[in-house]
């Protein structure tokens, strides 16, 4: 019965021609339906009036249209219009002995084609013009059976009329019946192009995407053989991690080592944007930096940025149009060991520089540490400031600071781009933010850099949840 009642639902969006043409035929023989059930209850009233005939006729065409509405309902239009057919042509015959039928018949077989065509009306206005014209019927049954007697009828004189009558009921029936059928007809075959070229037009989306896709996950090849490998790392840093999660594909962030003499040069980058566009900036950006050291020989950070800046702007300057595209970096260099590397008093010179990104130094509590620090019994998290301007075109530009920090054995710092504080979570759907970010860095101060690197990813993908990652993420730990 549901499966029914949203059949009978009319939805000029989401219908094509051929499913509303099924529909109205629907609405038409359930309409017939409802009329003939009415005559059966009417001559079975009125029995002593009755004929056989006129009964088995109104029975029988309840239960014709009655099947013609569920083979609408199956989809069956070919057989349903055939029965259809087959029932008028009984039909005018059947009713020749009263006028009231006769008229009735002929007054719902021209209204409800008007009705059916009218649009996309609601159904209810529908529903209420088939009821009227339901009524006008059964006044003019009730005038046919009760007001007429059945003697006063004159059959042979009457005959030819109703034959005419019935000729032309019947033409225009079969008028209405061809129209209907070519326009189901017509429906189908544009309904049968249509879902061909929507299956085409598929097809060719999702080539094009494959092939996007396949670009891509070639691009990510490319952004990997610029990255350091894993045994450069753990040749030069072998105790470290690198927590590397970008937001898609490939990434705008990026990390970079180089190894000049017994100089550890190591960097966090954060290019413009993500995805594809911040990949093809971190491939100028790379270039730059290995430019600056491999070219130009410089090893001290703050030059090595200043070197950078000048050719990622020379790079960009070549288009027609202004970019201002660039990058965030944090970027140390890492002295020798100074003193015998099993002595507690042993030690290693960092050299650092940012353009907006930060650093991070765990270390054993001392005399230096201040109320801003970030600290617990046994050691503190110190922050050095980077320079407020980035790698790129930048209106207040000026030469990078270049920090010299002592490193005792033991002591962590961390490189970090700021798609990790950045990230929206918990339970209020906020950032995280840079305070919890460094409480994070230094509780996991006594564990293993591994350790380390899987309670960041653990504590990250808690606090996103369900929420998408809004940003490439790159954080570096090394352990002195």
């Amino acid at each position: 019965m549901v499966g029914i009642v949203e059949f009978l639902k009319i939805s000029k969006d989401r219908e094509s021609g051929g499913e509303r043409t099924n529909r109205l035929l629907a609405y038409f023989f359930l309409y017939f339906t409802g009329t003939h059930v009415l005559g059966t209850v009417l001559e079975l009233v009125n029995f002593e009036t009755s004929t056989p005939i006129m009964l088995g006729g109104q029975l029988g065409g309840a239960i014709i249209y009655a099947l013609a509405f569920w083979l609408c309902y199956k989809n069956k239009l070919s057989v349903a219009l055939a029965l259809f057919l087959i029932e008028m042509t009984c039909h005018i015959f059947i009713f020749v002995n009263h006028y009231g039928f006769l008229a009735g018949s002929v007054l719902g077989y021209l209204t409800v084609p008007v009705v059916m065509f009218l649009g996309h009306y609601h159904i209810r206005v529908k529903l209420a013009m088939m009821l009227f014209t339901i009524l006008a019927f059964s006044g003019f049954a009730w005038y046919g059976l009760k007001v007429l007697p059945v003697e006063e009828i004159d059959i042979d004189k009457l005959m030819p009329m109703w034959l005419k009558t019935g000729v032309v009921v019947i033409g225009l029936l079969s008028y209405i019946c061809y129209v209907f059928y070519k326009s189901v007809e017509t429906a189908e075959t544009n309904y049968i192009q249509e879902k061909a070229e929507v299956e085409r037009q598929k097809e060719i989306v999702e080539e094009q995407k494959q092939e996007i896709v396949d670009s891509i996950h070639y691009a990510q090849r490319i952004q990997q053989a610029i990255l350091p490998p894993d045994s450069l790392i753990k040749h030069h840093l072998p105790d470290s991690f690198f927590y590397f999660k970008p937001k898609d594909v490939v990434s705008g962030d990026f990390y970079w080592l180089e190894q000049v003499g017994d100089i550890t040069l190591l960097a966090a980058a954060d290019c413009t944007g993500h995805g594809v566009p911040g990949a093809m900036v971190s491939v100028v950006c790379v270039n730059a930096l290995n430019r600056s050291v491999r070219e130009f020989g410089l090893t001290q950070p703050a030059k090595i940025l200043d070197k950078t800046r000048e050719l990622v702007i020379e790079t960009f300057e070549k288009s027609d149009h202004e970019v201002k595209d660039g990058m965030d970096i944090s970027l140390c260099a890492l002295g020798p060991v100074v003193g015998s590397s099993d002595s507690s008093e042993s030690y290693r010179e960092l050299q650092w520089a940012g353009a907006n990104n930060p650093l991070y130094h765990i270390k054993k509590l001392d005399d230096e540490v201040n109320e801003k620090s970030t600290a617990n019994e046994t050691h503190y998290l110190s922050e050095t400031k980077p320079d407020k301007q980035p790698i790129g075109k930048y209106a207040g530009e000026k030469p990078f600071t270049n920090n010299v920090i002592r490193l005792e054995k033991g002591d962590i710092i961390f490189l970090t781009s700021d798609g990790y504080p950045d990230q929206f979570g918990g339970p209020k759907g906020k950032k995280f933010k840079y305070k919890p970010f460094k409480n994070l860095l230094l509780s996991g101060y006594t564990k293993s850099l591994e350790k380390q690197m899987d309670i960041l990813d653990t504590e990250f993908e808690s606090w996103r949840g369900s929420l998408e990652q809004v940003d490439d993420v790159c954080i570096i730990g090394v352990k002195v």
